[in-house]
């Protein structure tokens, strides 16, 4: 037996054919493994394996590329269950849900690794936390009345999150507690300790500055670095107990026309109040305000009026106000906005717009023809007749009725129609709300122009009910409204000789301005259009005879009634939000120094007296007061010159020029006032001591 062997352009076939039939075997087993693994991976998305039916699905399109049908249902899958896991993560961060949120973005990054919505919400989770531990650390610093460390705080959320709601309602609350409890500024950029808001009580007749500040100095500790400018000869006179270290400083600073710049928890410097002085200490504060409900334009302009500020840009595109001036004009110009920008009144109108219709018709009677003819007709036409045809007249005259039926109409008809509407509307405040029930008409209006020839133009008028209501929201829940009223129906229509039409409108319309009370509906009705009719069709004269009027004629009466009801419901749904006495009212600095802190003299608080813990859970102490290392020498006494600044109190005039402490005994306090945690009477204010 012999074996054939074939070649072709001098090569065995026999290998070629086996490497086909491999080759085919090959694709036949993936095409089955992918046919498998794609119906697994939709069996496992449908039980619930999402994430392992979904790599299935893709395992099967890299197995057979050339298969559209399972990359277009990987994709397709793909990106739906992307989506419900990154709407689920974003409803679970609003809640305050991160963990179920992470979990929920990290399944997102396992099946697409660049998924940009993902990796942002993740970024987005962590700075919530960090907001919320800022926000927690601010509201407990709130329960211990620092309102500065609170406010530091949630500032610095609203610096990286403007649109941040816990820190936006907070600052605002913040705020007013601030002005209402102390009536007055705090520090920002930087704050001096709170240590230094303990009171002291000194006497100071006719002294030295600088021997003032000495003893400023030894009594709280605080130092101080002078301009050289400062003038060495200041005298100061006055006399104080029991006042905070912070407001004799200022008092006295102010009455010297001098200012300062905290360096500090601990340093002063000390500036003369000069225009030029101030260019070169007072620190510029830039910040930016995005306001989400008052007009930037409005807001930017009372800003601009209240506190002079020198900078001001406005973005309206963004809503945003941006500022640049001294610390204490943005404190101001940030309290300005907390009180403008409010969330503005809303009302929901119920709406009920009846029109009443009244029809009755009435016609009894018998219709005769309306007309006789006669004609004589002869031989030679009509109204021609020889003398023959005159002498044997018949059958030359014809009667001829237009229309010969004779009907009678017994015909009584009543109608009453309703046509209600019942919309409600949403409004803001003093914003205007238009209703239109009805259609809108078109108008064709023809125009000819020389050398050009004749051109149609179309518009359109509103016919119908039309329903303008403008509502004004009173702190006291009362709605004024202004209301515009106006139904309109076509009356007639006009066909003129080019075929255009033109219609004839009846108008009724009111407008008024009313008041009522939340809740209160007012009813504003009368608007009736009434028509009589009366008609009489029959016999002449028979047809007026009393008793025969109905046998040779025919009477229609009808009467038309149509009234328009409107009924107006305004329900409130948000009023304004009245801001707190703290921002409705607070001090705003001097015509000098708008924004400055009030030059005033403070009692000794409560919350001063408070213990303050330090990081070692120690209580700092005042500063250990010392005498002077070399007592003065007696000067002789000098009068006092006309141009000191009125004082406190004035010591007697045999007290030497340098400053003397008056020992006093300790202030007799109720013990409820000042208690430290462990239940014993906390210590007196510090004197210094000669």
């Amino acid at each position: 037996m012999s074996m054939l062997s074939f070649s072709w352009h001098g090569r065995p076939f026999m290998p070629m054919a086996k490497a086909s039939l491999t080759t085919l075997a090959l694709l036949y087993l993936t095409s089955c493994a992918s046919y498998r693994t794609f119906h697994d991976g939709q069996s496992d998305i449908n039980e619930g394996h999402v994430v392992d039916g979904l790599n299935k699905i893709r395992l099967a399109s890299e197995l057979s590329p050339e298969n559209s049908e399972y990359r277009r249902s990987y994709l397709t899958q793909r990106d739906a269950i992307v989506n419900r896991w990154i709407r689920q993560a974003e409803l679970n961060a609003a809640s305050n849900n991160f963990d179920q949120a992470k979990d929920a973005y990290n399944q997102v990054l396992l099946m697409q690794a660049d998924n940009s919505r993902a990796l942002a919400g993740l970024n987005n989770i962590e700075a919530a936390q960090r907001y919320s531990k800022l926000m927690d650390a601010a509201a407990a610093m709130a329960e211990r009345d620092d309102l500065d460390g609170a406010l530091g705080k949630v500032r610095q959320v609203l610096s990286e999150s403007p649109t941040n709601r816990r820190a936006s309602t907070m600052v605002k609350r913040l705020l007013r507690q601030q002005a209402e409890a102390t009536g007055k500024e705090m520090g920002i950029y930087p704050q001096l300790k709170t240590t230094y808001r303990t009171p002291v009580s000194m006497s100071f007749t006719n002294a030295n500055l600088r021997q003032v500040f000495e003893s400023l100095k030894l009594a709280s500790g605080l130092n101080y670095l002078f301009d050289k400018d400062v003038p060495t000869d200041g005298r100061v006179t006055m006399s104080f107990t029991d006042k905070p270290v912070e407001d004799v400083l200022r008092l006295i600073l102010a009455t010297n026309q001098l200012t300062y710049r905290i360096l500090d928890g601990d340093t002063l410097l000390i500036y003369p109040n000069t225009a030029g002085k101030s260019a070169d200490y007072r620190e510029m504060v830039v910040r930016s305000f995005y306001l989400s409900n008052a007009d930037v334009n409005k807001t930017a302009a009372m800003i601009r009026g209240i506190t002079k500020a020198k900078d001001v840009f406005v973005d309206d595109r963004l809503n945003l106000i941006v500022i640049r001036d001294s610390a204490e004009i943005i404190r101001l110009s940030e309290k300005l906005v907390a009180a403008a920008d409010m969330v503005e009144p809303e009302v929901m109108l119920e709406l009920e717009v009846m029109e009443v219709n009244v029809n009755r018709l009435q016609q009894i009677g018998i219709h005769w023809p309306d007309s006789l003819s006669a004609s004589i007709s002869g031989a030679g036409g009509p109204g021609e007749l020889t003398l023959d045809e005159a002498r044997h007249r018949k059958g030359l005259v014809t009667f001829n009725f237009s229309n010969p039926v004779i009907s009678a109409q017994l015909r009584n008809q009543k109608g009453d129609s309703n046509v209600l509407a019942n919309p409600r509307v949403r409004v803001r405040n003093r914003q205007s709300a238009k209703i239109l029930i009805g259609d809108k008409l078109p108008v064709i209006t023809v125009t000819n122009t020389a050398n050009v020839g004749t051109s149609e133009s179309v518009s359109y008028l509103d016919v119908g009910l039309k329903l303008d209501i403008e509502p004004t929201i009173s702190l006291d829940d009362d709605v004024s409204m202004k209301v515009s009223l106006e139904v309109s129906n076509i009356v007639d229509t006009i066909t003129r000789s080019s075929g255009t039409q033109t219609y004839r409108l009846g108008t009724r319309n009111t407008s008024t301005v009313l008041r009522v009370h939340d809740g209160e509906t007012n009813v504003l009705a009368g608007l009736i259009q009434k028509e009589d009719r009366r008609s009489n069709t029959g016999i002449p004269v028979l047809n007026e005879l009393p008793v025969l009027s109905k046998l040779f004629g025919a009477s229609s009466d009808s009467d038309s009634k149509t009234e328009i009801v409107l009924l107006i419901t305004p329900h409130i749904i948000r009023n304004l939000d009245v801001p707190g006495v703290g921002l409705q009212e607070f001090p705003s600095g001097t015509e000098n120094a708008i924004g400055a802190a009030p030059i005033q003299l403070g009692t000794s608080r409560a919350k001063m007296d408070k213990p303050r813990v330090d990081g070692n859970g120690i209580t700092p102490q005042p500063p250990a007061m010392a005498p002077p290392a070399i007592p003065p020498a007696p000067q002789p006494e000098v009068p006092l010159p006309q141009t000191t600044p009125p004082t406190t109190a004035v010591a007697p005039a045999t007290t030497p020029e340098n400053p003397v402490v008056q020992p006093e005994p300790e202030p007799v306090r109720p013990p409820s006032r000042r208690r430290l945690p462990n239940g014993t009477p906390s210590p007196p204010p510090t004197l210094l001591k000669p």
